[in-house]
């Protein structure tokens, strides 16, 4: 009977790896097996309780190869989607020079062949149906290959900027984080200490979440909760008394008009 049962099981486990490939199917079939294994085994108390253990040990190390593979899964799906969303285009420094207040030079970066209509379509599309395209948010601005969520904010939405450029720029331009944002600040979001977006603040409303606007990387540009980002919830709110967040250097005749929106 044993036998018969260990077989059963065993066969049931190999079905799982099989079609699952997984080993969090494995374990979830060995902890199956093995209370097939308590049913068929003799029933003296001794037997009985050394399979309570064995299903007990078995369970609890299923449960930790599950629940470590459906971390790693998450996490990798996160990385996937920003990877995705944050798609760059071919890019070359721009010739044109800009710099901070205080005279330091801001690498800005253009894009030398920007992807058709089509091709941006299906960009939006594929973003869209990933989870972080799920988070409510209101399309303001469609997608183009122009800028980045950095460059959307400090240069109007003509260049790509990167998140050092962004660390430089705060320091210069007079920027201070505050804990009362009001329209008009700048949120940037962070993680691991490095600066992977930034964002306008545009409502601030007594009892509900402040509300901020941003291009997702080459994607278009949202509004939505400052705390519900693919980027995710761990941002800062700066002002400055500046008139602008542009660099400065884009009043130049050099700069191309900035697009329809652009702060």
């Amino acid at each position: 009977r044993v036998a018969v049962t260990a077989g059963a099981c065993a066969a049931a486990a190999a079905g799982a790896w099989a079609v699952a490939e997984s080993a969090a199917a494995a374990a979830a079939a060995g902890g199956v097996a093995t209370v097939g294994l308590i049913l068929a085994a003799p029933r003296r108390p001794v037997a009985r309780w050394a399979g309570v253990a064995a299903a007990g040990m078995a369970l609890a190390a299923g449960a930790l190869v599950w629940h470590g593979a459906a971390d790693d899964a998450a996490l990798e799906r996160s990385e996937e989607e920003l990877a995705l969303i944050n798609a760059r285009p071919h890019t070359r420094p721009a010739a044109i020079p800009l710099s901070t207040d205080r005279g330091t030079a801001v690498v800005v970066w253009e894009a030398t062949d920007p992807r058709t209509r089509a091709e941006i379509a299906a960009l939006e599309a594929r973003i869209a149906a990933a989870p972080a395209g799920s988070r409510r948010a209101m399309r303001s601005q469609p997608a183009d290959d122009r800028a980045n969520c950095h460059g959307w904010v400090f240069t109007g939405g003509r260049y790509w900027i990167s998140g050092v450029g962004v660390e430089a720029i705060l320091a210069e331009n007079g920027y201070r984080p505050v804990a009362d944002p009001r329209p008009g600040d700048v949120a940037v979001y962070r993680q691991g200490g490095a600066v992977v977006h930034s964002a306008l603040v545009r409502y601030v409303t007594p009892g509900r979440p402040v509300r901020v606007e941003g291009k997702s990387g080459a994607g278009g540009v949202n509004l939505h909760a400052a705390g519900d980002s693919e980027y995710g919830s761990a941002f800062t709110y700066y002002r400055t008394d500046r008139a602008t967040h542009l660099l400065a250097g884009l009043d130049s005749p050099d700069a191309a008009p900035a697009p329809a929106g652009g702060q």
